[in-house]
């Protein structure tokens, strides 16, 4: 069966490139992508609903459009279950990170959610070793593990650490830092801004950059970066440019989250050719194994001597080996995505 309709939840998102890479290559694949709609699943125009971040559709009901949201959305699935169109499920987060939503309420969305769900889409064995416990459902269905692509199509190639610290005002000798995207609890940031002022150094540079909702951590954020004029802080929201110069003014990306399935930013900096810190968890493990030295590991909670062993590991200037980045082509991805998809209909078709 040749898949060439495809629902989507979601076709684009402010912070993330994610969904726009992924279907600009499954249309290069012969795969026209559009967001669910009614017309469209009742007259069985798309062949397929391909579902990321299903807690988008979860928001606290207390205002009459989100009641109409939600019960849209599960609508349209049962539907599509009833008129034989299947329902994957790209699993980007096991759970849904600082929902506002009723503890209650989220727990009967997740749980009725795994069961519209037809097959599942993994970036890594870990996520799904992961969503099968929290989700027990979720055994037993159909699967597959494909990569989170790689950005370098949307990377300036001419963009240097050198040109990206004098663009940002950073000196060139400096030992530099980055902790970049939406800043939310679970990774911690407060942690790692104490830990690094903490530690001495006049050469030291640390990069906060993100737009933080929270107030109380924002104010917290605020004072610190106030304290210690090593630390930078940009509290907004940050555009592709900015993000590319961020990270490549970088020695090491610093992403201590306390839960993690996958990482986009891993990946960003693995794409403009940065070296990651992160704990030994989820989706970690897993690029720690395909790409050694790339991802360093720490075990346990996030120190404060994970920190230094890393500003150590940088300033004795590792000979890192050639980064492969081919397995996350996302044109290889949107291959196995579309060969997914076709097999999962001629299962669901019978």
């Amino acid at each position: 069966m040749d898949i060439c309709r495809v629902a989507f939840s979601v076709t684009e998102l402010r912070t993330n490139q994610y969904i726009s890479l992924l279907c600009s290559a499954l249309q290069q694949e012969g795969v026209t992508v559009s967001k669910i709609n009614w017309k469209d699943v009742l007259q069985k125009r798309v062949q397929v609903i391909h579902v990321h971040w299903p807690e988008h559709f979860l928001r606290p009901l207390t205002k009459l459009s989100h009641v109409k949201l939600l019960a849209g959305f599960m609508c349209k699935l049962v539907v599509a279950r009833i008129i034989g169109i299947p329902v994957i499920w790209t699993v980007h987060n096991t759970w849904p990170h600082d929902s506002k939503v009723n503890k209650r309420i989220l727990k009967w969305y997740l749980a009725l959610w795994v069961r519209m769900v037809n097959a599942c889409i993994y970036m890594s064995p870990s996520t799904r070793f992961e969503n099968e416990q929290v989700h027990p459902a979720i055994k037993g269905k159909p699967y597959a593990i494909i990569p989170h692509g790689h950005y370098k199509d949307i990377i300036s190639s001419s963009i240097t650490k050198g040109s990206a610290r004098r663009e940002l005002g950073l000196d060139d000798g400096a030992t530099v830092f980055s902790h970049c995207g939406i800043i939310r609890s679970y990774k911690n940031t407060r942690k790692l801004v104490d830990f690094f002022s903490a530690i001495p150094g006049d050469d030291l540079c640390l990069v906060i950059a993100g737009k933080c909702s929270d107030k109380k951590l924002l104010k917290e954020l605020q004072q610190s970066a106030a304290k210690d004029s090593r630390i930078k802080f940009m509290n907004r929201l940050l555009p592709e440019a900015e993000i590319t110069a961020i990270t490549a003014a970088s020695d090491m990306v610093v992403l201590p989250y306390t839960k993690v399935a996958n990482s986009g930013v891993a990946f960003y900096a693995l794409s403009v050719g940065r070296p990651v810190l992160g704990p030994r968890l989820g989706a970690f493990r897993d690029l720690h194994d395909q790409f050694g030295d790339w991802i360093r590991l720490y075990d346990g909670d996030f120190k404060s001597a994970d920190l230094e062993d890393a500003i150590n590991w940088v300033r004795s200037r590792p000979e890192l080996p050639v980064l492969d980045l081919s397995d996350s082509d996302w044109q290889s991805i949107a291959k196995r995505t579309k060969q997914f998809y076709e097999a999962e209909a001629m299962r669901v078709a019978g």
